[in-house]
């Protein structure tokens, strides 16, 4: 801790009192406290959301959501490049594309094309022997493999294995049913789960096992709940005030149930793993014996959201 802070950030306390967090006196006023600070988070991001499907009526609400999976299977290293991964390789064509293969091959089809766009080629046999067509219109051009940081990067968080997770979640969504340019099912997919209001299934959904032979999961539990917190339920929540112009791509009525959903069940979402942020806000902030009223992701999301007002950020 800066000595110059006082104990327990009392010059940081005294910042945050002149943008309206003033110091709580007691752990139980604290929770209080970040829990409305998590609350303005959660609606700052559904906000964000909110602003993209205005200002890009266009385009798919499938693909909003798609971005932002794929941004946050970057984690902080590779967040950019797997955005741009995104654009170029649009969640609509990925989806029509696989569902003209069997079931079983649809995630390595995904998976591959991704590769190929990502300019990160394979290093096993996806589609074990057979080859994908090139690319078919509409898709952009290959990354340069310089965009991607795998240097210090942990084994998980590696950009080919977070590629391969990210097929195997769009392959999880598609619908075989589903006519060519009508948005396969990630959108409704996942809002099902938000409605179910359980925290465990959405966490579920969207975790990856590990392929065979290997340990380390795709997506593990840890970055599902992540990614449920900070991208599908403000996604959902964010839906909730053009429902009724997305009818055409899903059920507007189901999209608006899970869209008042989301909030509920962001509140309910248990403690997520702590990351240097929280830990340092905790550490800087809070008085020892406070800090077990950190109990939950929607806490904190409220230190992340202190942090953001002594800082600035967005």
């Amino acid at each position: 801790m800066n000595p110059a802070e006082g104990p327990a950030g009392e010059g940081l306390w005294a910042i945050l009192e002149s943008r309206g967090w003033g110091r709580p006196a007691d752990a139980a006023r604290l929770g209080e406290m970040l829990d409305a600070a998590g609350d303005a988070r959660f609606q700052a991001r559904s906000a964000g959301f909110g602003a993209l499907l205005a200002f890009l009526p266009g385009q798919p609400a499938g693909q909003t959501l798609y971005e932002g999976l794929m941004e946050a299977l970057g984690y902080r290293a590779n967040r950019q490049p797997f955005l741009k991964l995104a654009h170029r390789a649009p969640y609509a064509l990925l989806a029509r594309e696989a569902l003209a293969y069997p079931l079983a091959e649809r995630a390595g089809v995904i998976e591959d094309r991704l590769l190929k766009l990502a300019g990160l080629p394979g290093e096993k046999d996806i589609l074990q022997g057979r080859t994908i067509p090139r690319a078919p219109a509409g898709y952009g051009s290959p990354l340069a493999a310089g965009e991607w940081h795998c240097f210090r990067v942990r084994p998980a968080n590696q950009p080919r294995h977070r590629i391969a997770g990210a097929a195997r979640l769009i392959a999880r969504f598609l619908e075989s049913g589903s006519e060519p340019g009508v948005e396969p099912g990630l959108v409704a997919g996942l809002g099902g789960l938000v409605s179910a209001g359980s925290p465990a299934k959405l966490t579920s959904a969207l975790t990856v096992a590990a392929d065979p032979g290997q340990r380390t999961a795709c997506v593990g539990a840890a970055r599902a709940r992540d990614m449920a917190v900070n991208v599908v339920l403000p996604f959902f929540h964010a839906l909730a005030s053009r429902a009724p112009a997305v009818a055409g791509e899903a059920d507007a009525t189901a999209l608006a149930a899970a869209a008042g959903d989301a909030l509920k069940l962001y509140r309910d979402f248990g403690k997520l793993q702590d990351n240097e942020l929280t830990r340092e806000m905790a550490d800087r902030l809070l008085e020892p014996t406070w800090k077990k009223a950190v109990n939950s992701a929607r806490r904190q999301q409220g230190l992340i959201h202190l942090h953001r007002q002594l800082t600035g950020a967005a």
